[in-house]
């Protein structure tokens, strides 16, 4: 029989370790068009968080490689493959390096230059020796001097040649079959690729050698026609549907949907004859994101995001029709297509973690497009329910509350280790997926954001926490929250506007001092805050010191653990600087915090090592703060009681962390 037990002191058989052992970073797919060979990427914590290309379930690349980029500091698309012939980015050099069959040792084509970095690439249909790709040129490394532009790369000969400078921002290179023409992405500051970007077209003309008669490089021919987007609107993932057609995503509805661009007409169309509610791309926080694919010339397979879950969807390229395809998987990233019939992505259920997937289409001539699955890569087969324990159904459980990082990013659905491994300790944990489902992630739901960043994401905790309560979910007197990144800035904002709503809080990698961030950060998001706080420093100094958790440390009340771990943005002193102020402050006005560094770890914990420290030091602060293990035969009241203490640092004081 279940023992009884408080909620938050069950024991679970989801150990930290086993998480770290079990599960890997699915980084994305790849489809060699030659061969039809599936390769795809892992991440490995047990292995410092490399990240390594696999092919036939073998490394592509040897130990001691990293195919990792830092193109616009979040990097992606580190990898491409052609004929079985391997290119990608390694992470410690910088450089590009070729690997012709699987353990073999790197070649590298690029030149040795550690201040440039490659990702993002496109190899030439029938010159694979030629390459398109974003490079960032860091020699000069403040970020206004940082220098993006799309290059073509001619790897026998390890010589580059620029092909388009003008814009701050490259990405999503693709070449046309026929090898005539290349599409991109481009955007400028201030804005972010979701707020305002265009695609381009351009004519290619190569420059052949007359002795050997093979391409030696190409440059763009006359001015690269313009296809879509606007300083209000962004474009995302161009895809050729021939070599006259291209095809890309566009939020000029408020959703991204997808459209279509004909080079014979110089036109631009939707694709569907109504705009739908449903996004068919996720914010471009990252290089290479592939949420459609052609499955032949007139038929695409797509991945639209409907009431906060991932829904497979065929679409018939002339008419614009959709047909649902029934399938377990809640969240789908990296979908590429093998063939008419097949395809793989990157999927996760609501019971299964991520895992790579292949797709089989089966075609009937009347009903529905029925489908097989067929999991390529085995995700963790861990439990996911404590059958073991059962409340006394006297109380309500403890809740964490988890802010996802970005800010303009969302709470996939789907099996998470991470949240298993608290809710199968009695934890209820709370990630915004049902506001999603009234909202969406709509375009103007991101703009939300704009010069209310540290408002309505800190409203919306509070009251998510506040809704819960009243509807005899959780207990809001218990109440944790937690969040990395943009979101680790949530919590320390949440805790100074909201001091009594939270009984403890869990900011790793958070941003501090917002002034901080907009003098240091990377190119990429250096402009970023002028939307998010409503203008630079030098316009509205006195909102980036109000809204900066920093110079209102002495307001947070609720037990804190922070773990500042060198975000992305900072310099590692600099942020370690900012971070020991804050701990300092709430100290000294009689504030109870806990400061923790894992060394040799960056924006994200890779490690295995680390990983499983930074969720048992969790566990172990939220059990502490709330009196959860310590106290277990307490009754209602007086486990509030002890809460109370703990919020407060004053016996039996303050007002029992309910909203005012």
């Amino acid at each position: 029989m279940p023992l009884t037990a408080p909620y938050g002191s069950w024991k679970s058989p989801i150990r930290a370790d086993l998480l770290t052992e079990k599960s890997l970073s699915l980084a994305e797919v790849l489809i060699d068009h030659v061969s039809s060979e599936i390769y795809w990427v892992e991440g490995r914590p047990y292995e410092s968080g490399r990240n390594v290309p696999v092919m036939d379930n073998k490394d592509v690349i040897p130990t001691g490689w990293n195919a990792r980029t830092r193109v616009h500091e979040y990097g992606g698309a580190a990898v491409a493959v052609h004929g079985g012939v391997l290119y990608f980015t390694d992470f410690k050099s910088s450089r590009v390096y070729r690997v012709d069959k699987a353990g073999d040792a790197p070649v590298p084509v690029t030149p040795d230059n550690p201040a440039h970095r490659f990702g993002d690439f496109a190899i030439h249909p029938t010159h694979p020796h030629i390459l398109v790709s974003i490079l960032e040129d860091h020699t000069k490394p403040a970020p206004a001097d940082v220098i993006n532009t799309l290059v073509c790369v001619n790897t026998a000969t390890s010589t580059i040649s620029t092909l388009a400078k003008e814009a701050d921002f490259y990405a999503s290179p693709t070449i046309s079959p026929d090898g005539k023409h290349l599409a991109w992405v481009q955007w400028s500051h201030p804005n972010m690729p979701w707020e305002a970007s265009q695609v381009y077209i351009a004519e290619i003309a190569p420059t052949v050698s007359s002795e050997s008669g093979a391409l030696e490089t190409f440059a763009v021919s006359g001015r690269p026609a313009f296809v879509s987007g606007s300083d209000e609107s962004s474009v995302s993932q161009p895809l050729w549907a021939s070599n006259s057609s291209l095809t890309f995503l566009y939020d000029i509805h408020g959703f991204y949907n997808p459209w279509v661009y004909d080079l014979a007409t110089s036109s631009a169309r939707p694709i569907l004859p109504t705009p739908v509610a449903a996004d068919f791309a996720d914010p471009a926080w990252q290089l290479g994101m592939h949420q459609y694919d052609f499955l032949d010339p007139t038929t695409i397979l797509a991945t639209p995001i409907q009431d906060s879950n991932t829904v497979l969807t065929l679409i018939d390229l002339p008419t614009g029709e959709m047909r649902p395809i029934a399938s377990p998987y809640v969240d789908i990233k990296g979908l590429h297509a093998i063939s008419a019939t097949e395809a793989v992505f990157v999927g996760a259920q609501d019971t299964e973690a991520f895992a790579f997937v292949k797709i089989k289409l089966e075609y009937t001539d009347v009903g529905p497009v029925s489908a097989s699955f067929t999991t390529l890569k085995e995700s963790s087969t861990l439990a996911s329910t404590n059958p073991d324990y059962v409340s006394d159904g006297q109380e309500k459980p403890p809740c964490i509350v988890n802010v996802h990082g970005g800010p303009t990013s969302r709470a996939a659905p789907g099996l998470n280790w991470t949240i298993q491994y608290f809710t199968s300790r009695g934890w209820a944990l709370y990630r915004g997926r049902e506001l999603r489902r009234l909202i969406g992630i709509r375009k103007d739901y991101r703009d939300r954001l704009r010069g209310n960043w540290g408002i309505v994401d800190v409203d919306d905790c509070v009251a998510a926490v506040r809704l819960l309560g009243e509807q005899g979910i959780i207990d809001p007197r218990r109440a944790a929250i937690r969040g990395g990144s943009a979101g680790g800035f949530t919590v320390l904002a949440s805790l100074v506007k909201y001091p009594g709503a939270f009984a403890a809080g869990n900011s790793f990698y958070g941003v501090t001092n917002l002034a901080g961030l907009s003098e240091d950060t990377h190119k990429f998001e250096s402009r970023y805050l002028e939307k998010l706080i409503g203008g630079t420093i030098e316009e509205v100094p006195g909102v980036y010191k109000d809204r900066s958790p920093l110079y209102h440390a002495d307001k947070i009340k609720a037990p804190l653990l922070v773990r500042p771990q060198f975000p992305i943005y900072l310099p590692q002193l600099h942020n370690q600087i900012f971070a020991e102020l804050m701990v300092k402050e709430i100290r000294e006005h009689g504030g109870r915090v806990k400061y923790v560094l894992f060394e040799g770890e960056g924006h994200g914990w890779r490690k295995a090592e680390t990983i499983e420290r930074a969720i048992e030091a969790e566990l172990a602060w939220y059990e502490e703060s709330l009196r959860l293990a310590l106290v277990p035969d307490l009754d209602f009241d007086e486990r509030a009681w002890n809460w109370k203490e703990q919020l407060t640092n004053e016996p039996g004081g303050g007002k029992g962390g309910r909203l005012d």
